[in-house]
């Protein structure tokens, strides 16, 4: 299922006119809907709202982790309604401190709602909006062939239990994707439904049953012998040196391993992600395609692939 979201097109409205630039510079279509975006006129208090997505803790993407979560809040939103403690137990659930504060925050997303009701009575919002519906309808189809394809990828790990997961376009974000997860449900928002970011957010609430093996194996070694700590902080996945945030780039290692083996992609993918700092997405691969687990024995998978000896 695909699920276009309104309140997500006024989020990134905003979040143009803070400097966000995360959009294909190769897309014309939206190319000239970004410019047609950026002419509009916005009260400075609006302005001051959404800078404050700007955290500037990670320099290749200062406006993380702020500007995904409040992403991720347009699909709590009906209408004005926004069920705030609801999503801050999704927000806590990813692992992902603000690196304000948790007070500061849930003040300043609580106001979504109203400053998303302002940016929709801008003039010359709707038109933009259905400028955005015409782009996306373009894309519809082949969105769904990709959808159809994850979901087959998908079913060689999970089987019957597979999840129900659907796809939220946000074009305005081609270098990232973010996920919602239900009892069993994902939904994945990014720029397009290919494979491996579909599985990499089907996979994450997957492991969280074995959670505590990933928290065994920090206590114990750290992030030897899966990740570069320099690159993952660089890239904002190390938040500091605490055993969470060691927890979330072994999670992070495990997940792209797995994408890229069900996904069918090669040597090249698995290299680029060792490259980007995740060192043993490329052995992890190579353990998963040895052993073949299912959902049933995927405890044993990770058994291997978190040894409780040294690594080495």
């Amino acid at each position: 299922m695909i699920v276009i979201n309104q309140q997500l097109f006024y989020v990134n409205i905003g979040l143009l006119h803070c400097g966000a630039k995360a959009y294909d510079p190769k897309d014309k279509a939206m190319v000239a809907l970004v410019h047609a975006i950026q002419e509009l006129e916005l009260p400075p208090h609006l302005i001051a709202w959404f800078a404050q997505a700007r955290t500037g803790q990670v320099e290749v993407n200062p406006f993380w982790p702020r500007g995904s979560q409040g992403v991720v809040a347009c699909f709590f939103l009906t209408g004005d309604i926004f069920p705030t403690q609801s999503y801050l137990d999704f927000i806590a659930s990813t692992g992902v401190p603000d690196p304000i504060g948790n007070q500061e925050f849930r003040l300043w997303i609580a106001q979504l709602p109203k400053v998303l009701g302002e940016v929709a009575e801008l003039p010359g919002v709707q038109a933009l909006w259905e400028q955005y519906q015409a782009i996306l309808q373009t894309r519809m189809s082949s969105w769904e062939d990709m959808l159809e394809e994850a979901h087959k990828k998908a079913a060689t790990l999970s089987g019957d239990s597979l999840p129900k997961f659907s796809f939220a376009p946000n074009l305005f974000a081609i270098y990232s994707a973010d996920y919602i997860t239900g009892e069993e449900s994902v939904l994945t928002i990014a720029a397009s439904p290919d494979a491996e970011s579909i599985l990499h957010e089907v996979l994450h609430p997957l492991l969280t049953p074995y959670r505590q093996q990933l928290v065994r194996y920090a206590e114990l070694h750290g992030l030897t012998g899966f990740a570069d700590e320099e690159k993952m902080r660089y890239y904002g996945y190390l938040t500091d040196n605490s055993l969470g945030a060691q927890v979330r780039v072994l999670e992070e290692c495990l997940v792209r391993a797995l994408a890229v083996v069900l996904a069918g992609k090669g040597e090249e993918r698995l290299l680029a992600h060792a490259a980007y700092g995740c060192s043993a997405v490329p052995r992890l691969a190579a353990l998963f395609t040895e052993l073949q687990p299912t959902r049933q024995n995927f405890g044993e998978f990770l058994a291997r692939a978190l040894p409780v000896e040294s690594p080495g």
